[in-house]
C-alpha cells in the first residue's frame, strides 16, 4: 500500500511517528460529539488513552462505554472538561455551538490549557455571515479568546465525521490541512492524523492561513458534497468521491 512518507516528502512507506505521542495522554474536549468520538475510537485502537471531557461527566460515560468495551478501561477515560484539559499533554478542540460559546468555554480553561497542543477542528463558517468569510478564523478567534500562549495547531477542518467513521477506506486516500505557528506542535498533529486510516496530513503553514483553510470547510464542504455525491457526506475539499 503507498502513503505518503513525512520523512522524506515522497510517496512511500507510512511514517506513524508513534514516538511522538508516545505516554501522551490525547484530551477531547468536549470528547461527546461525533467528530471527537470518530477520532477517539481511531485513537483507542492505535493504544493512546483518551480523556473524553464534558460538562456532565455522567455524559462522557455513557460516551466512553463503546470505548472501554472494545479497548479496556485503561484507554478511554471519562472527565469533567477542565480534568480533561488539565490531564491531557494533547488536547483535541471540538466544541459545537455558537462560537461565543465556544469561546467562553475556552476562558474557562485557559488556566489547563495553557502551553499545550490544541488541535482545533472547528469551523467558522457556520457563525458568520459569507461577506465575513477570510477575514479571520475560529482557530485565530480561539488563540485570542484563550488568553495565554498555546501550541495551536488545525485538522480535519474540512473533513466530515461519517469520513472519520468509515472502517472501509480501501483504494481511497483522504488529507487534512495542518497549520500552527510551532513546527513541532505540528508534527505531533500530522502523527494524530496519520492514525486514521488511510489519512494524510498537509503541512498548510502558519496559523494566519487558517482564513483560507476553514474556507474549505462547511458551508461550503456540504455543497460540494450535495452536487458530488449526493448527500453522502463522503466528498472531501479535494473532490476525491
Amino acid at each position: 500500500m503507498r502513503r505518503w512518507d513525512l520523512e522524506t516528502g515522497d510517496e512511500g512507506i507510512l511514517v506513524t511517528r508513534m514516538e511522538l505521542l508516545a505516554g501522551k495522554e490525547i484530551g477531547l474536549v468536549p470528547g461527546t460529539g461525533r467528530m471527537a468520538l470518530a477520532l477517539a475510537a481511531h485513537f483507542c485502537k492505535a493504544g493512546l488513552c483518551v480523556l473524553l471531557g464534558s460538562r456532565d461527566v455522567a455524559r462522557a460515560a455513557m460516551a466512553a462505554a463503546t470505548l472501554i468495551q472494545a479497548h479496556g478501561p485503561s484507554l478511554a477515560v471519562p472527565l469533567s472538561n477542565k480534568d480533561a484539559a488539565a490531564r491531557a499533554h494533547i488536547v483535541v478542540w471540538s466544541p459545537r455551538g455558537l462560537i461565543e460559546e465556544r469561546e467562553a468555554m475556552l476562558r474557562d480553561l485557559a488556566p489547563y490549557l495553557e502551553g499545550k497542543i490544541i488541535v482545533d477542528v472547528t469551523n467558522i463558517g457556520y457563525a458568520m455571515d459569507d461577506k465575513e468569510w477570510g477575514q479571520t478564523s475560529s482557530t485565530l478567534r480561539n488563540q485570542v479568546a484563550l488568553g495565554v500562549p498555546a501550541r495551536w495547531t488545525t485538522a480535519f477542518k474540512a473533513t466530515f465525521a461519517s469520513v472519520l467513521e468509515n472502517k472501509n477506506h480501501e483504494g481511497r486516500f483522504e488529507s487534512t490541512v495542518v497549520c500552527g505557528d510551532d513546527v513541532d506542535a505540528v508534527e505531533t498533529t500530522i502523527a494524530l492524523v496519520q492514525i486514521v486510516p488511510n489519512f494524510i496530513g498537509v503541512r498548510g503553514g502558519g496559523l494566519k492561513n487558517t482564513r483560507i483553510v476553514e474556507l474549505l470547510g462547511p458551508p461550503w464542504l456540504i455543497e460540494l458534497d450535495e452536487l458530488n455525491a449526493i448527500n453522502l457526506h463522503t466528498s472531501g475539499w479535494q473532490y476525491v468521491l
